[in-house]
């Protein structure tokens, strides 16, 4: 016979609903955000694994040491689009310049951490914890944050979500969005995230085993009325969800599956299900594809331009929809590489990089100076933004986090906003 206990054992997710007993989030939820709009932040993270070049994405093209320590990677004034501060973008990311002209893109300069580590697996800890003082930490900062945000609707007794943070890619979620008490989704299509853990049908069961029970108390009465009137109403909104996801599979998103998984953070902004937190992967699994010890030249340049094409797709979709305006997406890559070119035609694990930010309320352009080439941190350029500032400005002025609750200390904000 199923129990509430049992079966909020099998859910795994769960929110207080008035004072009695709790219940799923998605039986809360059903019909509650499909119906009605929204102005809830939101915040799509961007993990670049590998350790991006940032000297080849953002250049330094009239550089001297840049191009004498680059024999065969420099790129020359021709080669790339030009900005401003004799800086310039990889040719490969043209496809988003209509976002930098219209002021939605920003390029935050020289992002890092004191101590660089130059392992792929410590650094990119270090970037998903936010804790680098602490080699065993268990959860990532935006894991943290759906933490905070998953006790204080069961305190409140507020009206759940499906969940507030989902990842898409096929690796296992990073652990930037794992948190002690309400874990992320992982899925990659829009559908995968409305598959129940013990089968279709769990609804009908726990409803019938709350029949067979007699309703022997008020509390249990109350609960199949409610699980009774979410198997309808669930119906009813999967039939709504079904024909938003419809008009984006149609949508002009690149043919590369961080195109599709871009597409698939649409169809759930779209559906507006409370989610306010999502993490893309490009990259790939261990060390990641932006690891470009050898042949670097073809393989990043394709990897940006997959980058910059499905931002920009991203963006007109969102624009069209009047939903930039509640969006930030920002990159994050475990290190940058090494100023001087090694003898394969590649580069190696650097320090600093430049973060991009893109969203339909930011400042855009160039935020911070160029790192000098004569300041050198583990082979690469030393970094002039710590990375938990800008996470703070996400926190603070984004999310509405107090970030100090989140990342252990204070720090300064980038100036990301007018």
């Amino acid at each position: 016979m199923w129990t509430r206990r049992g079966f909020l054992k099998v859910s795994g997710v769960v929110v207080a609903v008035g004072t009695t007993a709790p219940i799923p989030a998605v039986l809360a939820q059903t019909g509650s955000r499909l119906a009605q709009g929204n102005d809830e932040t939101i915040l799509v993270a961007i993990q670049m694994a590998g350790g991006n070049d940032g000297l080849n994405t953002v250049v330094p093209y009239e550089d001297d040491h840049y191009h004498r320590q680059r024999p065969t990677l420099a790129l020359r004034e021709s080669e790339v689009i030009k900005l401003q501060d004799a800086v310039g973008f990889h040719s490969a990311l043209r496809p988003w310049m209509d976002l930098w002209e219209g002021g939605h893109l920003a390029v935050v300069q020289g992002v890092g951490y004191p101590n660089p580590s130059g392992a792929h697996e410590r650094s990119m800890e270090i970037w998903q914890t936010a804790r680098p003082e602490d080699p065993l930490g268990e959860t990532g900062w935006l894991g943290r944050v759906l933490d905070r945000w998953f006790e204080d609707s069961v305190q409140d007794h507020a009206r759940g979500t499906i969940t507030r943070g989902v990842f898409t890619g096929r690796i296992p979620i990073p652990t930037t969005m794992l948190g002690h008490h309400r874990p992320a989704v992982r899925c990659q299509k829009p559908e995968q995230l409305f598959a129940f853990p013990a089968g279709g049908d769990i609804l009908q069961k726990l409803g019938e085993s709350l029949a067979r029970a007699g309703s022997r108390s008020a509390a249990d009465t109350s609960l199949l009325e409610r699980v009774t009137a979410a198997q309808k109403q669930a119906s009813r909104d999967l039939e709504r969800l079904e024909s938003v996801l419809a008009t984006v599979r149609n949508e002009d998103f690149p043919d590369t599956y961080f195109g599709q998984q871009l597409a698939c953070v649409t169809a759930l902004i779209r559906a507006e299900l409370g989610i306010r937190i999502f993490c893309v992967d490009l990259g790939g699994t261990e060390p990641g594809s932006f690891d470009t010890h050898a042949l670097q030249a073809a393989n990043h340049g394709a990897l940006l331009s997959e980058l910059a094409s499905g931002l920009a797709a991203f963006a007109r979709a969102l624009q069209r929809d009047g939903l930039f305006q509640r969006v930030l997406v920002y990159t994050y890559s475990e290190f940058g590489r090494t100023i001087r070119e090694n003898g394969r035609k590649g580069t190696d694990h650097g320090s600093a990089a430049p973060v991009f930010v893109m969203g339909g309320t930011i400042r855009g352009g160039l935020i911070g100076k160029h790192p000098p080439l004569d300041q050198v941190e583990n082979g690469g350029v030393k970094h002039q933004v710590d990375f938990r500032s800008l996470y703070a400005t996400f926190l603070n002025r984004w999310l509405g986090v107090p970030s100090q609750t989140v990342l252990g200390s204070q720090f300064s904000e980038v100036p990301l906003f007018a």
